[in-house]
């Protein structure tokens, strides 16, 4: 019985490496095909966490939920070198705009859109170099990604305060989607009585399924 367990947790573990390394050749190879670069950044401010892309298994998971329809006007927070933008503009979404803040990632960010649009002009790509807890939304933003941009609470609801100031001017279904919602996000949108939590979407092909995973809410109306 011992034996068999041994061989089992073996198995196991042998899976599990076995889909973290095909899921990264599959994101390597995306960046390699339209030519993405990307670079590791530290953490410079104590209510922003550092840039990480999205993998794009979890990607096709998010797009097969149909949460996102290719018409919507999207928004990504804390966009970095714009692999999220890019990887729906392949998937044909339409207008994918991204924030990022931290001006390395940002110049990386056009550069590699810039190359991409050298393939594809048809989808509306734009980046700005700003921050998102700062500045105003567009009224016509009906989709919000995030991949845990930020660190704290405060910082969090911040944030949340921009998007309902633009749901009070123009209101509309908004989506707020989350990757890998950490509990200080969750405490944000649980003190935001003006939106509802809507589903969860999990990737179960991907060995850490069980933390990384989508969450998402959307507006009252």
């Amino acid at each position: 019985m011992a034996l068999l367990l041994f061989i089992l947790t073996k198995l196991e573990i042998f899976f599990r490496t076995l889909r973290e390394i095909l899921i990264s050749i599959k994101y390597k190879n995306f960046l390699h095909k339209y030519q993405i670069e990307e670079i590791q950044t530290k953490k410079q401010n104590i209510h922003y966490n550092p840039y990480e892309g999205t993998s794009t298994i979890l990607l096709d998971t998010l797009i097969e939920s149909n949460i996102m329809h290719k018409d919507d006007k999207i928004l990504d927070v804390g966009c970095g070198v714009g692999v999220f933008m890019i990887y729906l503009a392949t998937k044909g979404f339409k207008y994918i705009i991204g924030y990022e803040l931290n001006q390395e990632l940002y110049l990386l960010c056009l550069k590699n859109i810039a190359r991409y649009k050298e393939i594809d002009a048809k989808p509306y790509l734009f980046v700005y170099n700003c921050d998102a807890v700062k500045s105003e939304v567009d009224n016509s933003i009906s989709i919000f990604y995030l991949y845990n941009p930020f660190y704290d609470t405060e910082t969090y609801l911040e944030w949340l305060g921009r998007i309902h100031n633009s749901f009070m001017r123009k209101k509309r279904l908004i989506k707020i989607i989350m990757l890998y919602p950490t509990l200080t996000f969750r405490i944000a949108v649980d003190r935001s009585a003006w939106l509802i939590k809507k589903c969860r979407i999990i990737c179960t092909t991907h060995p850490c399924s069980k933390c990384i995973h989508f969450l998402i809410y959307e507006t009252r109306i």
